[in-house]
């Protein structure tokens, strides 16, 4: 499938259990796609709220580094993926939780994300990513989806137009990894580790 690769290698769930249940308690900062990011200090959501769908969400963790429980995620997620880190850089604050409910109207991400590292870590399976294929968001053309296994990875080209069409509206939770490298090096490095399906 164009602009997504599914990973070798899977993450043990007991281990990432409690780091879900301690973001839930996180609070929501709303944002805009495309407008500058708020300033907030302290572990929060930088949440995306649906335009046409207001009680549908995307949220991305931040500063979880200064959470008294968070903080130990990212060291928990390099040693579990050690193998990527050989290639590609690795930095802790680039560890994130996404927490979405509901559908997530077509998107690119900003903030400088290129593409990223997407592993399911509980009700994953809710939803399908879809992503367009013309890279437009005024005329993106037909949509090929896929659902992310809870346990898996895959690595996503988020610059390129996508959505999420959920089938149960619950809150789905993914841990993220982000990078400014474009899809086609990082599909082509960790191809070479033999951690990533052509």
């Amino acid at each position: 499938m164009k602009n997504v690769s599914e990973l070798t290698l899977s993450l043990d769930l007991s281990k990432y259990r409690r780091f879900v249940y301690a973001a839930e308690t996180l609070p929501d900062v709303f944002h805009t796609f495309g407008k500058p990011v708020p300033k907030v200090s302290g572990p929060h959501f930088i949440t995306y709220a649906n335009t046409t769908q207001p009680k549908d969400s995307l949220g991305f963790s931040r500063f979880i580094l200064e959470h008294a429980e968070l903080r130990d995620l990212a060291d928990q997620f390099y040693q579990d993926t050690k193998q990527i880190w050989a290639v590609l850089p690795f930095v802790p604050g680039k560890v994130t939780l996404v927490k979405s409910v509901g559908d997530v109207e077509l998107h690119r991400d900003d903030i400088g994300r290129m593409c990223c590292l997407n592993f399911g870590l509980l009700r994953s399976s809710f939803s399908t990513t879809e992503l367009a294929s013309n890279n437009s968001l005024e005329s993106p053309g037909d949509f090929e989806g896929f659902t992310v296994k809870q346990g898996s990875g895959y690595l996503v080209n988020v610059s390129w137009p996508h959505k999420v069409t959920c089938r149960l509206r619950a809150s789905r939770w993914l841990l993220n990894y982000s990078f400014e490298l474009s899809y086609t090096e990082v599909q082509r490095r960790l191809i070479g580790l033999g951690l990533c399906k052509d």
